[in-house]
């Protein structure tokens, strides 16, 4: 038996078949669709990395120009040994400030503490008949002055002889008054204080 085939007909051609041709075109306008949209989304993203591109150098360039700018104001900051002195003048500065704030705060606690025991002293020292109106300390105990009524001039110098005995002991009395009240019934009023620069005028 002989079969013959003809190798010519069109329907043994690719593309020329009743079934090869839709399957052809089909697959021909989705590779064209897929193309497309690839396109597409290369375009877009290279339009979003050159809009980026964009602020970033717009942002290089603004930082560009503040350091310029900045450093036309501070040229001591660019410069590596000027810098140091800066920072050891701004850190002598800073131990300086703390110190003087140390000192500070020892002279106010030095200085509560100096006239909370001589006060506690005065008010603790009681000699009848003999009573103090008021009290000025300064320096603590280094500077004071006292004013007071007793009902006879001979109890002031007893009170004297007691203060010989506290903290205010070594220290001499510089001025001293005493005067009788014709209107407080017969008391004497008393000053005294160991400076000699204090007004006891006012002290009174």
């Amino acid at each position: 038996m002989t079969k013959q085939v003809n190798l010519v007909s069109a329907d043994l051609l690719p593309g020329y078949g009743p079934v090869q041709l839709p399957v052809f075109i089909w697959v021909f306008l989705a590779s064209l669709i897929c193309a497309v949209l690839w396109v597409l989304s290369a375009y877009n993203t290279r339009a979003e990395l050159t809009a980026e591109q964009m602020i970033w150098k717009n942002s290089a360039s603004n930082q560009q120009q503040a350091l310029v700018s900045y450093q036309s104001l501070h040229p001591e900051m660019f410069n590596e040994e000027q810098l140091e002195q800066l920072n050891v003048s701004l850190t002598a500065d800073l131990n300086l400030r703390r110190t003087t704030l140390q000192d500070l705060a020892d002279q106010l606690e030095n200085s509560i503490e100096g006239f909370t025991s001589p006060l506690k002293q005065l008010s603790d020292y009681d000699v009848n008949g003999l009573w103090l109106e008021t009290i000025h300390l300064r320096n603590g105990q280094r500077s004071f002055s006292l004013t007071g009524y007793a009902q006879t001039p001979e109890l002031i110098p007893e009170y004297i002889a007691q203060l010989g005995n506290s903290e205010f002991k070594g220290i001499s009395i510089q001025q001293l008054s005493v005067q009788k009240e014709a209107n407080q019934r017969g008391l004497w009023r008393f000053s005294l204080s160991n400076d000699k620069q204090i007004d006891m005028a006012e002290v009174r």
